[in-house]
């Protein structure tokens, strides 16, 4: 292959064509290069073209550790784009992608990748790359060199696995040993990305990709519940060629635009579809998915004003309804009765929430046809509580005997 046959035209023409280039178009931005020790012979012509380089005191005869040095600028904590020299024609667009990651208030931007339909390791989780080394971008600070020489301490102790448990199989992750090939996005999986997930990641995906598995569905539910700013962005064409454009120019829409504004109106209608996709059931717990959705809408209110949601749901099956378990109201009614109380296991909080609202408004309670309580498997219940059901409940009632008129909670 040609990066092996030809490394100069692979690697390094690509680089120096891409400083010369950024240098034009973004003075702003550096291009650094972590450069290997036996490869100081082209640092003049690297300085030339308009980088920065940094000469390091080893060789990278292999894959490691060079491919672990170009993250050592996340330590700095301002913008960083990590690329492959290979790939180099894709930087600017690479940058453009962490300057909007940023200023959506989001630390870490990556495209997730894994083998395709038909290739042997499809569906294997020790082949999944949460974050591909060479398209990933951060404005986080991590003490990068810290967190390298821990992991390889802790796997070299055998302290830290590096193989995924699924169930009772024990799966080896690709290069998940010291200093295998892709060993770099080993540490990226392991050390880095938990870390991101936290601060908020932006998901980029190619419309045309077809390689994504139950893995990265998983993924994603993992970076939404640590971090629920988190967004996924598709790019690229789609799939149909024959999809027409939708211009929108001021001149051409000013009448739709003023009449989507009159005061009572919503900007933006959003209706969707529904058949048993609320809540859904998975090995990693309930997919929160038509939830997710609504607290996407309600964040996009805040910035673009008045949207109408509308739900049209196909004989949904997955509702239960003989309880009384719903509670329309307004919030104000809902803060004045100090909301509901965080139990730790399960029974009376929607007993104490009716006890305070009917002292503040009139309340009603009946059945509605149509009307129905969000169904879930019998095994999952009781799964987030915590010791014998009603206990909190029971403790509050002997509470409110000793002090009648001290809160719970």
């Amino acid at each position: 292959v040609s990066r092996i046959t030809n490394p100069w035209e692979h690697y390094v023409e690509p680089l120096l064509l891409a400083a010369v280039e950024l240098g034009k178009s973004r003075p702003d931005v550096v291009l650094r290069v972590h450069l290997a020790h036996d490869l100081a012979f082209v640092m003049e012509e690297l300085v030339a073209a308009g980088c920065e380089f940094a000469l390091m005191k080893s060789s990278s005869l292999r894959a490691s550790p060079g491919t672990m040095w170009r993250f050592l600028p996340m330590e700095s904590g301002g913008l960083v784009t990590v690329f492959d020299a290979d790939l180099a024609g894709d930087l600017l667009a690479n940058i453009e992608r962490t300057e909007v990651m940023a200023e959506g208030g989001l630390k870490f931007w990556r495209m997730p990748y894994h083998p395709g339909p038909g290739q042997a390791d499809h569906g294997n989780p020790g082949h999944y790359r949460s974050v591909n080394a060479s398209r990933v971008g951060a404005s986080l600070q991590l003490p990068v060199q810290l967190l390298a020489e821990a992991l390889l301490w802790n796997l070299e102790k055998g302290h830290l696995g590096n193989e995924c448990t699924v169930g009772g199989l024990k799966i080896p992750y690709a290069g998940g040993s010291w200093p295998d090939y892709c060993f770099d996005e080993f540490f990226l999986n392991t050390a880095i990305f938990p870390r991101a997930a936290k601060e908020g990641i932006l998901t980029m995906l190619s419309r045309r990709d077809t390689s994504q598995c139950s893995w990265f569905a998983l993924d994603i539910e993992h970076c939404m519940k640590a971090n629920p700013a988190s967004e996924i962005i598709h790019f690229g064409q789609p799939w149909r060629s024959d999809v027409p454009e939708f211009p929108w120019s001021p001149e051409e829409t000013s009448e739709v635009v003023e009449k989507l504004t009159e005061e009572g109106r919503p900007l933006i209608s959003v209706c969707v579809a529904l058949k048993n996709r609320s809540r859904v059931p998975s090995e990693a717990g309930i997919l929160e998915l038509f939830p997710n959705c609504v607290r996407a809408l309600a964040r996009l209110h805040e910035a673009v004003g008045p949207i109408e949601l509308v739900v049209a749901d196909f004989h949904s099956d997955d509702w239960y309804e003989t309880s009384f378990g719903m509670v329309f109201l307004p919030k104000e009614t809902f803060l004045v009765a100090g909301g509901i109380p965080e139990f730790q296991n399960w029974g009376g909080e929607d007993e104490i929430l009716y006890e305070k609202v009917s002292k503040i408004s009139r309340v009603e309670r009946f059945k509605l046809a149509g009307l129905e309580h969000q169904w879930h498997p019998a095994s999952c219940r009781h799964l987030h509580y915590q010791g014998e059901s009603h206990k909190d409940y029971r403790r509050y009632q002997a509470q409110r005997k000793r002090e009648p008129r001290a809160d719970f909670y």
